[in-house]
């Protein structure tokens, strides 16, 4: 089955024989191909609707995927099975995350991996206020707008942080810098403290651009 650049990617940083819970699951198309590409995966397909959720059951159906997928209709993590070690949250803006992640129950998972296409450095801040370390980052563009896919595991580990700079990744970084040039023109010279700033973080994205 096909689904979009986005999904593919996240589905690379599932590890297999996990047990796994997609928040906001919508058509279940994530789940259904990892259930099919990965091994010994189980997974709860959530979402607060009804309507994607049924949506959801046809295509599982479809592929008779029925045995390692099942339906949830729940808002975030409220119906979260104990057994659930993996948390799959794509498609969602930052406060609604954090609203999730923060009233869930957190006990027995070991993995987060979260997709979002706004306020990257405020999710990474929460990924490690609420106990987990950053084991790889990645930035995706897909239908002309950028996504970071974060893999986080439990507990304060000093891992590496292994961010994938590709071509992509290359290219969100002069989109930043564009980004951040032009709000440094606008910015009265009086206020140099903010200037100081910025120019810091532009120094700081031209150091990482080939």
């Amino acid at each position: 089955m096909k689904i979009s650049k986005r999904l593919k990617a996240i589905a690379h940083y599932v590890e297999d024989n996990s047990n796994v819970i997609d928040v906001g699951c919508d058509h279940a198309l994530l789940d259904i191909y990892l259930v099919k590409n990965k091994k010994n995966i189980q997974i709860i397909a959530s979402d607060i609707k009804e309507n994607p959720l049924q949506k959801a059951k046809e295509n599982i159906e479809k592929y008779h995927v029925e045995d390692k997928i099942k339906l949830s209709l729940a808002d975030g993590l409220e119906k979260l099975d104990t057994k659930t070690d993996t948390i799959l949250i794509s498609g969602m803006g930052y406060f609604t995350i954090r609203n999730i992640l923060k009233k869930g129950n957190l006990t027995n998972i070991k993995t987060l991996i979260i997709s979002i296409n706004e306020n990257f450095n405020l999710l990474k801040k929460l990924i490690k206020k609420i106990g987990f370390s950053i084991q790889y980052e990645q930035i995706i563009e897909d239908h002309n707008k950028f996504y970071i896919i974060i893999k986080a595991v439990k507990g304060r580990k000093r891992y590496s942080n292994q961010k994938i700079y590709n071509e992509e990744y290359q290219k969100y970084l002069k989109y930043v810098l564009n980004k951040k040039e032009s709000i440094i023109k606008k910015i009265p010279k009086r206020k140099r403290l903010l200037r100081l700033k910025l120019r810091k973080e532009i120094k700081k994205i031209n150091s990482q651009l080939k």
